[in-house]
């Protein structure tokens, strides 16, 4: 029976070493605390006493790291998430001066690029990326002609060209084929109108269909060197029609483009040809990136004038970008934390200019981060985030004991059940 009894106690006790009875004492002495933080079942099950006063330690802490760095809610570093004090922390004002400067003279530069091409001033951090994007893409178009590049349709001249150089290629290769069997004067006949006549001879009799065709072939005939048969005269006049659309084609679009292209494109050499085709490929690169990037409202404004001083911008957004990318790394930010104070640049501007302000307080602040840390790493992440959400310094550490206590009581009421 003795042994029942103290087995019982045993249970009720439980790792954290207070029996339902002390923790519900203990519960009441914090009664006047104004919060209460809640802990789930599971973020105490197991609690030793020793854990307990470890939290109660690190919560302490936590207070004194707020009270030195000033309440974490909305903190002006609040984006900084570096734990450790390291030599670069020593150079922190000069680092976010060089930061301050780039994008000042980045936000400088994008003003004045807007008003050279008549846009809008962006506003996000992709509409800003996107400006300088066409500015390197302008930079990488240099071996284009400039009358092509500043086009305003030069989407569509791009696929023009692309067809005009897949064409010719075409219509070169089925030169060879027709015209070494075939006289010249062959391009003179009308492929297409004896291929209707063929189809409508093979809708006869048979009769009629070998009269109609072979009065055809008669009259093809003379222009092949050597004899024919019906069948090669009908597959020949299938490659002529295809030559001679293909040369109405070209005839169309040369005529439309004889500004921009070389002379008679129908009768360019293989090496013209080439050279062609390689700046048709570079300018259709060049068309799909502006595209993709979703500057096609940049280029549409480019100009002859223009051209050069765009080209040279993009070295702005660069170095703009990788003093960002070290800055961000070595600070350990949070972009989703940063507040917003206009567009993307005037914030940046202006969250430097608030660093600058209370530079002083950051080594503070980093000891801060790492106490939370801490915090987060021993289950107290519920204290962090009352405390983040505006807890006063003075109601922290009561409504950490007064939740443990709570969770404890009703964890060990559930297990005695």
């Amino acid at each position: 029976m003795d042994h029942a009894l103290e087995k019982s106690q045993t249970e009720k006790i439980g790792p954290c070493g207070f029996t339902p009875e002390e923790l519900l004492e203990l519960y009441r002495s914090k009664s006047g605390a104004s919060k209460e933080i809640v802990f789930e079942a599971d973020d105490v099950r197991g609690l030793t006493g020793e854990a307990l006063e470890k939290r109660r330690g690190i919560v302490r802490e936590l207070v004194a790291r707020a009270r030195a760095a000033g309440h974490p809610q909305n903190h002006v570093f609040a984006a900084i998430g570096q734990t450790q004090y390291t030599s670069y922390m020593k150079f922190a004002a000069q680092s976010i001066s060089f930061f301050l400067d780039a994008a000042e003279r980045t936000e400088k530069k994008t003003k004045e690029l807007c008003t050279i091409l008549n846009a809008a001033a962006p506003m996000t951090q992709t509409e800003i990326g996107g400006l300088y994007t066409f500015c390197r893409l302008i930079g990488e178009g240099k071996n284009l002609p400039q009358d092509w590049v500043v086009l305003k349709d030069l989407p569509q001249f791009s696929s023009e060209l692309t067809e005009l150089c897949a064409l010719c290629e075409e219509n070169a290769e089925l030169d060879r084929n027709l015209f070494t069997a075939w006289k010249r004067e062959f391009d003179g006949l009308n492929a297409a109108e004896y291929l209707m006549r063929w189809d409508f001879a093979l809708r006869k009799s048979a009769l009629l269909r070998g009269r109609r065709i072979a009065a055809i072939c008669k009259e093809v005939g003379p222009c092949c060197k050597l004899s024919a048969e019906p069948q090669e005269i009908r597959e020949a006049l299938e490659k002529l029609a295809r030559y001679q659309k293909n040369a109405a084609r070209i005839r169309e679009i040369s005529e439309r483009r004889a500004t921009l292209l070389p002379g008679d494109c129908a009768s360019m050499q293989r090496e013209e040809l080439l050279s062609l085709k390689a700046q048709a490929l570079l300018l259709k690169g060049f068309c799909e990136r502006v595209r993709e990037n979703g500057c096609e409202r940049y280029r549409a404004r480019l100009t002859a004038e223009n051209r050069g001083v765009l080209q040279s911008f993009y070295g702005t957004w660069r170095t703009f970008c990788e003093v960002q990318s070290g800055l961000y790394k070595n600070f350990r930010i949070d972009p989703a934390k940063l507040p917003v104070a206009g567009d993307y640049m005037t914030s940046q501007i202006y969250v430097c200019r608030r660093w600058l302000e209370h530079i002083d307080t950051l080594r503070e602040w980093i000891a801060w981060n790492a106490a939370k840390a801490l915090a987060l790493e021993n289950g107290l992440q519920n204290v962090v985030e009352a405390y983040e959400g505006g807890m006063l310094h003075e109601q922290v550490e009561d409504a950490f004991e007064k939740g443990t206590y709570h969770a404890l009581y009703l964890l060990a009421q559930k297990s005695g059940e």
